[in-house]
Order: structure tokens, then sequence, then C-alpha cells
């Protein structure tokens, strides 16, 4: 497969690479890849920085007291029909059975983890990843324009979605275009916006299974990161303002697309 401007192929075999599940061919192409895409270079170390920090800091999987106790209640009750009783250690069938649904346990428990982790943390970082990528010469635009009406028809053809493109600079917000970006592996529209001197990226997607979240701010590194879904999508909102300002970018931000 050759590279080219797409890279939901990369971007969704990364966790495999990553695994070392490619085949070697692909691996290789993989590699090529990374080595000269920047976007994808950095939703790679993203990842693995993810997947280093679980492995590290997951806690040691123990299993309940109340399944360590259902499960010798179950080898009590399979012993007692023999004349005498049969020590674990002298039963590897029974104990294969209990390592089994010991295992099936702690493997849905890391599993869990793992997802919780998944939708929080790297999303986050994933957004403010792209936010200072942004930063980069060249990199804050794909179609520069303080026009609403140039940004929004730009994205057509180019995501599965419509993004709302609000008109703030009234209130001291104006636009200053837009561009593709990617987050946590998927394209979004991200449109940018100034406050004086200070950038301000405003990503958006649709949520993945429609939820609401309630607008919510912190502090990352120096940056001010929000968040909130609604309609079906989901807005993401990066910025080394400071935080009452962004607060009241993310509002007008909000009153426009409602009104829209």
């Amino acid at each position: 497969m050759s590279a080219d401007t797409n890279h939901s192929w990369y971007l969704d075999r990364l966790s495999a690479h990553i695994d070392g599940e490619l085949a070697a061919g692909e691996a290789l192409e993989m590699a090529a890849h990374l080595a000269g895409c920047e976007a994808c270079a950095a939703e790679y170390a993203l990842l693995l920085n993810s997947v280093k920090s679980m492995r590290q800091h997951l806690p040691p999987l123990k299993a309940p007291d109340a399944l360590r106790a259902s499960v010798v209640a179950a080898i009590h009750a399979h012993e007692a029909p023999r004349p005498r009783a049969i020590h674990l250690s002298r039963s590897p069938r029974l104990w294969a059975a209990a390592a089994s649904v010991l295992l099936m346990v702690g493997g849905a428990y890391a599993i869990g983890a793992r997802t919780a982790a998944h939708t929080t943390e790297p999303a986050a970082e994933s957004v403010l990843t792209a936010h200072i990528r942004s930063l980069q010469e060249g990199h804050l635009t794909d179609v520069a324009s303080t026009d609403q009406h140039t940004v929004k028809p730009w994205f057509t053809g180019k995501l599965d979605f419509s993004p709302a493109v609000p008109r703030l600079e009234a209130e001291g917000f104006p636009l200053r275009g837009g561009r593709l970006d990617y987050v946590a592996g998927r394209a979004v529209a991200a449109l940018v916006y100034q406050r004086r001197s200070h950038v301000i990226n405003v990503l958006t997607y649709p949520s993945e299974r429609g939820e609401v979240v309630a607008p919510h701010l912190e502090s990352r590194r120096g940056y001010q990161v929000a968040h909130w879904s609604a309609d079906g999508m989901s807005y993401w909102v990066v910025s080394d303002l400071n935080a009452d300002e962004l607060r009241t970018f993310c509002s007008q931000v909000r009153a426009a697309i409602t009104a829209s």
C-alpha cells in the first residue's frame, strides 16, 4: 500500500504495530510511513506512551475474596461425594479449572482498566498533542480565512460530517482558518481562533455514542483543555489563554452553535 494523504489505514493499525501483530511487509511499510508522517508519528508516540504507562501503573490483579470463596466452595462440593478429601495439590484438573476462572475474571478486570484509561487520558493527551503540533511553522491551517463561508465549505468531501464554524470576531475571538487533524485515531475538523497573540484550537467530531458530556476545563502542561459533547458532536478546545477567558470563549462557541 502506498502512503497518501489518507492516514486511516496506518492509524487503525498502530496498536497492532506496537503489539508486533503486523505481517513483516506491513510492519516495514508502517515503519517507513511513521518516518515520514508527523501526524501518524505523533499518534504512535502517544499510544506507545499510554501502553507503557498502563503496563507500569496498573495494579497487580487479585481475585476478589467473594470469587475466591465461590471457587473454593465449588471445589469442595465437587470433592464431597468422594470417600476422603483430595488436596488441591494432588488434583491438577481442579487447579486448572480454578485457574481458568481466575484468569477470565482477571482478564475482564484488565480489559476494563485499559478501556477506562483509553477513553479519558489518551483522548485529552491526543488533543493537546494536536494543538502543540499545530503551532509548528506551516501546520496551523490548511485553509487560512476569517470568513466562515470559506472555511466551512472547505471541509466538504474531506470529512464524513459538516462542522459548525461559529463567527466570533465581535466577541473578540476572530477566526483564522481551519485544517484537518487527527484525534484518537480519527480525522477531525480543527478550527483556529485567536485572542490577542494566543492561538485557540477547536477540534470537533461526531461523538461515538451520542453521549452528552457537561463542559469541563483542566490545565495540562501549561495549557487549558476544555471538553464537552452535545447534539451528537464532541468538542475539544485548547489554548495557552488563561482559564477565565477560555471559559468565556467556550460559552460563546456553545451559544453560537445552539443559535445556528
